[in-house]
């Protein structure tokens, strides 16, 4: 029983103080298609969370590359693929889970739409994050290459409701989300106590170290007698 019991304390102790959700990220794998031409679906869904536009997306397909489109030779897939909100000009795309709950977006990567529609200096791509319980936080990036996805981090961005950003000039496509990395993804949001991106340890945690504690504690007192 003192093997069992030791063993058990011991399992407890040693094992993460914090079982944290993981961070969710988001690359768009399932759109992955062939051949030239666009995959356009209206919605799309992964991993919990839910993209929305009001003129639909696209994704380019893996022979997107230096291909005629409207008259131009166009290179659309630079290597991995991305979504793109299909309304140019005056698409909003906008980012929430599926279940409703806040979460956390910690990064994107963004580059060019294509290599015809080229990045202009001074223009801006700006993210509006929608707070739970109200106020808004924005962040807007700059891109300085056209041809391949640059990662931005985002700062701030936690306890939020939604996410939205609009396809206005210089046109852009986006992939590899990254959510949820610290604890804001909490029902509730962030602790307060607990900064942004600190583990908070879940109920179930905290139940096993006071298991393993406790053993510990009883065999010590076994010991001494």
């Amino acid at each position: 029983m003192k093997k069992h019991l030791s063993q058990l304390a011991l399992l407890a102790v040693l094992a993460p103080l914090s079982v944290c959700a993981s961070a969710t990220t988001i690359g768009f794998d399932p759109l992955t298609t062939s051949g030239t031409g666009f995959v356009s679906p209206v919605n799309y869904t992964e991993n919990g969370f839910l993209f929305t536009s009001n003129a639909g997306f696209g994704s380019a397909r893996t022979g997107d590359v230096n291909f005629l489109y409207n008259g131009h030779i166009m290179t659309w897939y630079y290597g991995s693929t991305s979504l793109f909100n299909d309304g140019l000009g005056n698409g909003v795309t906008t980012l929430s889970k599926v279940d409703g709950s806040v979460f956390e977006l910690d990064s994107i990567d963004l580059a060019s739409l294509n290599d015809y529609y080229t990045f202009e200096t001074g223009k801006d791509i700006t993210f509006t994050g929608n707070v739970h319980g109200g106020g808004t936080i924005t962040q807007s990036f700059q891109l300085t290459t056209n041809l391949s996805f640059n990662t931005f981090l985002f700062s701030g961005f936690t306890n939020l409701d939604s996410v939205t950003w609009g396809q206005g000039f210089p046109y852009h496509q986006f992939d590899n989300l990254v959510l949820d990395a610290g604890s804001s993804s909490l029902p509730g949001g962030n602790p307060p106590g607990n900064p942004p991106g600190t583990n908070v340890p879940e109920p179930t945690s905290i139940a096993l170290l006071g298991l393993g504690l406790a053993a510990l504690g009883m065999r010590r007192r076994k010991v001494t007698k």
